[in-house]
């Protein structure tokens, strides 16, 4: 097969999206060695983890500085020409958009989420807009949906009524560096460097409103009244909306308890799981929710809410917490505070569960959906 595939996506800035795409296609590219791959890039985004790859050939349809505007006319208007002029049986979008009309060519779309359809302050209003637009678009153009969860395909569903048999669920991997070993040695060694508390709590994640970080301050100021000792370590983007957390910051009796560390690589995140005393993971919507997964492959406790996928990934190894309830969080910080049993079971729960979602499984999974609709007349 000549498979086609945007990963323009690759030159904004760093989501869970981009891991996806990387993440996948590396797997992709190993298991279909016989066919030929051509990956529609942003500039030289993408050469440093596919340009190994022999069965590839990389495709710039937009240089420059990255810009959504430039991205989204290459991929409107520049190529659905190229798909012609490669002669592909297939084209696959890993990131929501696909603007092909042409009904020669097979093609297939992942769609990971329905934010902005949930909470639509998420975005300022000409970005929903165009999600709309593109969406309706991708949806209708495409031959398979790809959803990266039960709850997302039941969002598409709902939200834009396309028949449940065009979509099929593949959920994200994890990756294989949470599930490893790591010696006391070495975890001591890590601690020093990263400069991390004897005891703290973490998120990893933006800020944005649907993460629901003031509801995680306001229950983490109270029991760090109690017990003083634990710190919370916020990790990751800003995003665009964070003033809601920078208001409940100021008011906290507790804030030099908690510290905002900005990005951290992803390779140090086993090490910070690992050492600390759980994630605080209160979103109030996900696509599917990485962070917590790649936490329980860590061996660390996840404090999660109720809501969208979370059950659905997450599973028997949450400590489930009703966001609907203010106090909730709290109560069950200081509940497992020394239930070292429950404690230990959710984490070998959660170990086993997390070992099922393999980036492999993915890849095959996908590879199966691109055959079936590469046969198809």
């Amino acid at each position: 097969m000549r498979i086609g595939i945007d990963i323009t996506l690759l030159g904004a800035i760093y989501t869970g999206q981009h891991f996806y795409i990387i993440s996948l296609l590396k797997e992709l590219i190993k298991l279909a060695n016989n066919d030929k791959f051509f990956l529609f890039t942003y500039g030289d985004n993408g050469y440093n983890e596919f340009s190994k790859f022999k069965n590839v050939e990389l495709l710039p349809i937009v240089n420059g500085k990255y810009k959504n505007i430039k991205r989204i006319f290459a991929e409107y208007f520049k190529l659905p020409k190229l798909i012609k002029k490669y002669n592909l049986d297939l084209f696959f979008s890993p990131a929501f958009i696909l603007n092909i009309k042409d009904k020669k060519i097979k093609k297939i779309v992942t769609v990971h989420d329905l934010i902005y359809k949930s909470f639509p302050g998420t975005y300022k209003n000409l970005k929903n807009i165009y999600l709309d637009h593109i969406l309706k678009c991708s949806l209708k153009y495409s031959n398979k949906i790809i959803a990266i969860s039960n709850n997302t395909k039941e969002d598409i569903i709902n939200y834009f009524k396309s028949p449940k048999e065009k979509i099929e669920v593949n959920y994200y991997g994890v990756d294989e560096i949470f599930k490893k070993e790591i010696s006391r040695e070495k975890l001591n060694e890590k601690k020093r460097k990263l400069n991390l508390p004897d005891k703290y709590f973490v998120y990893i994640g933006t800020l944005e409103p649907r993460k629901n970080i003031p509801y995680i301050l306001q229950n983490f100021d109270k029991f760090a009244e109690e017990f003083k000792e634990y710190k919370f370590l916020i990790y990751g983007w800003k995003g665009e909306l964070p003033k809601a957390v920078f208001e409940t910051i100021n008011k906290m009796k507790n804030k030099d308890n908690v510290e905002f560390r900005g990005y951290i690589e992803h390779d140090l995140l086993p090490y910070i799981y690992r050492l600390s005393q759980g994630l605080l993971f209160l979103s109030l919507y996900e696509g599917f929710g990485l962070p917590p997964v790649e936490a329980m492959a860590s061996g660390c406790p996840v404090y999660v809410s109720k809501l969208a996928s979370i059950p659905e990934v997450v599973q028997d190894a949450g400590i489930y917490v009703d966001v609907e309830k203010a106090p909730d969080l709290f109560e069950k910080l200081k509940e497992m505070r020394n239930n070292v049993a429950v404690i230990n079971d959710k984490i070998d729960i959660g170990r086993k569960i997390a070992s099922q979602f393999t980036w492999k499984r993915a890849a095959e999974q996908t590879y199966k959906l691109l055959k079936e609709k590469a046969k198809e007349q």
